[in-house]
C-alpha cells in the first residue's frame, strides 16, 4: 500500500497510462497534452503555466482537501482494556477542520 495521494491535479486534469508511463491532459485544446510520468508537481506546473484558468480551480480543490484532512491513531488493548500489546486493535479517526 502506497502513500495517500493528496494532490488532486491527477484526478481533475489527467489520465495516466501505466504501460506507456504517460499522463495525458484532458483539457480541450491543450497544446502539449502528453507528459512523461505521473509526478504531481510536474503535472501541477503544466496546469499553472499552460492553463491558468484551470489553476484557480486546482487551488480551490486543494483548499477543500486541507479542510477534510484526518488523522488516524492506533491503540493496542489487552483483554482488560489497558494499553498494551495484544490481539485487539482499536483505530480512532479524528477529523480536523483547518
Amino acid at each position: 500500500m502506497g502513500r495517500h495521494q493528496t494532490n488532486p491535479v491527477k484526478n481533475l486534469f489527467f489520465t495516466y497510462d501505466i504501460n506507456k508511463n504517460e499522463s495525458v491532459c484532458t483539457i480541450e485544446g491543450c497544446r502539449r497534452p502528453v507528459l512523461k510520468g505521473n509526478a504531481s508537481h510536474n503535472l501541477e506546473t503544466h496546469i499553472r503555466t499552460t492553463h491558468p484558468d484551470e489553476a484557480i480551480m486546482l487551488d480551490e480543490a486543494k483548499e477543500d482537501l486541507k479542510k477534510t484532512k484526518f488523522k488516524t491513531g492506533v491503540k493496542r488493548l489487552n483483554n482488560d482494556g489497558n494499553n498494551s500489546c495484544s490481539s485487539k486493535v482499536r483505530i480512532n479517526i479524528y477529523f480536523l477542520d483547518i
